[in-house]
């Protein structure tokens, strides 16, 4: 029986690389030729849906694991007699070559991985969430308690990025017959993913390890990922491994992914969270969803799920078409993963009387974003519009008050504190309360801050998007921004008493000294309603429209003055407006420009529109949408 293997392959960005693979890993590669795995990997895409989405990005999953193995290779050879050797690692009296151990990490992790990976994975994930059955049958395959612990955390929190840690643990508890064998198997991919456990182990060694793992993981994800993918930027693996000691400081507390962090963080937001990726990806999930959910509820079924989830992937039709409408995100300083599934929930309510959209929420891990996306599908009708962007806005809303609440809370704790140590220090109660009175004051201007900051931005882009499902696609527009002190965006809430629309219109008009963009703001004025049931966003931006068929002196199209639209449950509305400070007949001239210039660039979403006159200030483009 063989006890070492090896591998060469050909990297297009490195050349023919040999990897061999020995000890425990070596078991791990019998397991791999008996049940094919490495060629089920290699017509496997490594990125799964996105290489549907950006063709060049076809290099195989077998491509990134030989990657891998052979970065530690290189770490090996490298770094002997550094403190960065890999050395060997004692597990329960047993001594284990880390070179051999950090590869069986890798076979182990990538073989859990299905066909399309995060498309299947998300499904499946959703899946064991709804169906009792499914989650038993990954749960009962895994004997050791700690990590049927770490398998329920994974699935109640929602966290796709480990779910095929999971599989892997299904799919070995199936494959590997020897008990003895799977159990060391087990024992090993444990320490990977928990770190301490009850087995003896150095754990400064075991931390060293994983610390290469993970570098060499990131490493090759940057790499492989970037380069075919063409973003911007890529990286040299073999120099980059050459100078990790000039990065690794723990003295001085430096780490090398202080460097390579932020340009995995680049490749999570321009590619894995690309907007077009992230609709494919949602229609491949949903595709596959209402597949799996169309067959029984039975044990058989379940197991043929998981094989045909890693044979060739689970969608069986197309019927799902879904286009991009809109797009939030939020920083959080602490993800909590224990609250991603019921964000994940609570974000569906945006079907809610309105069934032909959907909506799925990722993360940066890197820069702790959560990301929010909604979709239309095909089934969409214009009259669906007023319902789904009401629903959005209670979404956006609900962060506010979360935002809120989160805020008085750390206030009440901090409150609490100061008044018990101002009671040892100060007799006068009147004092005590003057104090604290002066203390909660900064709390409104700290919570306001904190919504301008997280949530407004969000309804500036709810704003573009309701622009684009108007817009012309061969028309492209900009928002412009101005460095004034005052919000050029303002939003009225439908359930919070908050409106701070005519606070930043006063402000705009004791700032601006221009006659004209005054006599613009001063339209707006008029505009805005006194009482309105429902939200309203109100832009005092200017938008210009360009044609970038064009010639470059040629492309600006026209220009809007200002934008307001208002938000109910049975209605939506929305107003262009364009203001003339002239003397004379200042509807019929904006009414004309209007009409000659920005009608021209509507598309047949705006269909019963009305060019209105503003009296005494200009015109108006009206578009009212009734909901069905």
């Amino acid at each position: 029986m063989k006890n070492s293997y090896s591998k060469k392959i050909n990297l297009s960005f490195i050349g023919n690389i040999r990897i061999n693979f020995y000890g425990i890993s070596s078991e791990i590669i019998k397991i791999y030729e008996k049940e094919l795995e490495f060629e089920r990997q290699k017509s496997m895409k490594h990125l799964g849906v996105i290489a549907d989405v950006l063709e060049s990005s076809n290099h195989s999953r077998y491509e990134y694991l030989m990657l891998q193995c052979f970065l530690i290779d290189v770490i090996e050879n490298t770094y002997k007699g550094t403190p960065n050797a890999i050395g060997s690692i004692k597990i329960d009296g047993k001594e284990y070559f880390g070179n051999s151990l950090i590869k069986t990490w890798f076979l182990l992790s990538n073989f859990g991985h299905t066909f399309k990976t995060i498309g299947d994975e998300k499904a499946l994930l959703l899946f064991t969430n709804e169906r009792r059955g499914f989650k038993s049958e990954l749960i009962n395959s895994i004997d050791d308690k700690d990590l049927k612990d770490y398998a329920l955390n994974v699935i109640d929190s929602f966290d796709y990025p480990n779910f095929h840690h999971i599989l892997t643990l299904w799919r070995i508890n199936k494959k590997i017959k020897s008990v003895t064998k799977k159990k060391q198997i087990i024992k090993i991919y444990k320490l990977f993913l928990l770190g301490k456990t009850t087995t003896r182990v150095n754990q400064t060694k075991l931390e060293l390890l994983k610390h290469l793992a993970y570098y060499a993981r990131e490493i090759a994800i940057i790499s492989i990922d970037g380069h075919n993918t063409h973003i911007p930027f890529t990286i040299n693996p073999l120099s980059t491994l050459m100078s990790v000691d000039v990065y690794e400081s723990k003295l001085k507390n430096k780490s090398v992914f202080n460097v390579l962090d932020p340009l995995v963080s680049v490749l999570i937001n321009e590619v894995y969270l690309n907007k077009e990726v992230l609709t494919k990806q949602k229609e491949y999930e949903l595709n596959s969803l209402n597949f799996i959910k169309s067959l029984p509820a039975k044990k058989k079924n379940y197991r043929e799920i998981l094989e045909k989830a890693f044979d060739k992937g689970l969608r069986e039709s197309d019927d799902i078409e879904l286009t991009h409408f809109f797009r939030f995100k939020i920083k959080e300083n602490n993800i909590k993963r224990k609250s991603i599934l019921n964000e994940y929930r609570n974000i569906q309510t945006v079907k809610r009387k309105c069934n032909p959209v959907e909506a799925s929420l990722d993360f940066n891990p890197k820069t702790n974003e959560k990301v929010y996306d909604f979709f239309i599908d095909k089934k969409f009708k214009k009259n669906n519009l007023p319902i789904f962007i009401f629903n959005i806005c209670q979404i956006l809303e609900n962060q506010i008050k979360e935002t809120v609440n989160n805020e008085i809370k750390q206030y009440e704790r901090l409150i609490s504190g100061l008044t018990e140590e101002l009671k040892e220090k100060i007799t006068s109660e009147s004092e005590i309360d003057e104090i604290i009175q002066n203390s909660l004051g900064f709390l409104g201007s700290d919570v306001l801050e904190k919504i301008n900051k997280k949530i407004l931005p969000a309804f500036r882009a709810l704003l573009s998007s309701i622009i684009t499902y108007f817009l012309d696609s061969k028309f492209t527009f900009e928002i412009t921004d101005t460095n004034v002190p005052y919000n050029l965006v303002g939003i009225k809430l439908n359930d919070l008493k908050f409106n701070n629309i005519n606070s930043n219109i006063k402000k705009a008009l004791t700032f601006e000294t221009n006659k004209d963009r005054q006599f613009e703001i001063k339209q707006i004025e008029k505009m805005i309603p006194k009482e309105y049931d429902g939200y309203i966003i109100c832009s005092m931006c200017r938008i210009n429209i360009y044609d970038f068929s064009k010639s470059p002196n040629e492309r600006l199209v026209t220009d809007i003055d200002s934008v307001i639209i208002k938000i109910s449950k049975s209605d939506l509305i929305i107003e262009f407006n364009e203001t003339k400070n002239v003397k004379r007949n200042r509807e019929n001239v904006a009414k004309k420009d209007l009409n000659d210039y920005f009608v021209k660039t509507l598309n047949k979403n705006a269909i019963g529109y009305r060019n209105k006159p503003v009296k005494g200030f200009g015109a108006k483009i009206r578009l009212k949408i009734n909901a069905t």
